[in-house]
């Protein structure tokens, strides 16, 4: 045994409590030994920053043929196409899915990766709501293989990821109102500490200087993705920036509750105030939404990211993918038109 590895076992074990010849049962995985026992142990493994390739094996070794998928919201339309694409390529490739809804609570989120980690599911495929989260750290540190959907974490460490270009996709809905006339563009926006939110900001702020279209106070609004955001912050927006002529709104769930701000004062779209929305469709093909939308390729998404996933999980957690950056489109309808006013 390389003498760095020998005294990492001997630290490992006096750390965990047990003797050497358990920390080794760990992570050959040899040998019975307690579930709590051997969580100690990879914890003390961990706290000591070195993972020997002993334990990559061990885990590898160990496979549940199961992953973990940690979304914010499956009742948004984005996220559910997500899942169901994830889902129908692991079961091809013979694995379960545990989904996990973290309702865009960053805490929710750090206890679903521990018990993720914790419970030895092969890999995880995580759209993060944290702005910084150690239990990302744990897992990478773990052994075990994580990949990044939708937003991407904050630090420098290598990671796997599949996101689109939230940038260009914030462009697209600016430059097509523009394109019909209007110059008073407000948007409500997501949150601004996740990469997601921050980019569709960048991507209208950017649009709007390139066509020399102003910004004035009070026309972009912080949502957080949710309904009710969407609802307060068109209200606020009709109620004090009546210039405003069209509006983007950057996620599915806010665009239903801008909507319904508008339908409580008897204003009607296109015909008092243009909308673009973000992901807004129905996936059974029942109805047809009139709704002009920015629609992101959450079907690809899905699939990139089980492949990703899949590779680190088969043969090795090291990132050999990188970030995937997939392009949104613009499906044109009947909520935007040029200026009335």
């Amino acid at each position: 045994m390389h003498p760095m590895e020998k005294h990492t076992l001997t630290e490992v074990a006096r750390r965990a409590g047990v003797s050497a010849a358990t920390v080794s049962r760990v992570v050959n995985n040899a040998g019975n030994v307690k579930q709590e026992t051997r969580e100690r142990v990879l914890d003390a493994i961990r706290v000591h920053g070195y993972v020997p390739n002993q334990v990559a094996r061990s885990l590898k070794m160990s496979r549940s043929s199961a992953v973990g998928v940690v979304i914010p919201d499956i009742s948004d339309s984005y996220f559910a196409g997500i899942t169901k694409s994830l889902e129908a390529r692991l079961s091809r490739r013979g694995y379960s899915m545990i989904l996990c809804i973290s309702n865009e609570d960053a805490e929710k989120e750090r206890k679903y990766i521990d018990f993720i980690r914790q419970n030895m599911i092969d890999g995880v495929v995580v759209a993060t709501v944290a702005h910084f989260s150690d239990a990302h750290e744990h897992y990478l540190d773990s052994g075990r293989s994580m990949v990044f959907i939708d937003n991407l974490p904050a630090f420098s460490r290598r990671y796997s990821a599949v996101i689109t270009d939230n940038a260009a996709a914030g462009r697209l809905a600016v430059d097509h109102l523009a394109s019909l006339g209007h110059k008073n563009i407000g948007v409500i926006a997501g949150k601004q500490d996740e990469t997601t939110g921050a980019e569709r900001v960048r991507g209208y702020l950017r649009a709007m200087d390139a066509r020399g279209l102003a910004v004035r106070p009070g026309w972009v609004r912080q949502g957080d993705f949710k309904w009710e955001s969407g609802y307060a912050g068109l209200a606020a927006m009709l109620a004090e920036n009546p210039e405003v002529t069209a509006v983007c709104v950057h996620s599915s769930q806010m665009t239903y509750g801008a909507y319904r701000a508008m339908e409580e004062r008897g204003l009607r779209a296109p015909a008092d105030l243009s909308v673009v929305g973000f992901d807004v469709y129905d996936h059974t093909g029942v109805f047809e939404s009139a709704i002009t939308s920015v629609v992101q390729q959450e079907e690809e998404m899905g699939r990139i990211a089980c492949d990703m996933l899949l590779d680190a999980i088969e043969n090795g957690p090291e990132p050999s993918w990188g970030t995937v950056v997939l392009e949104a489109r613009l499906a044109v309808r009947q909520s935007a038109a040029p200026p009335t006013r």
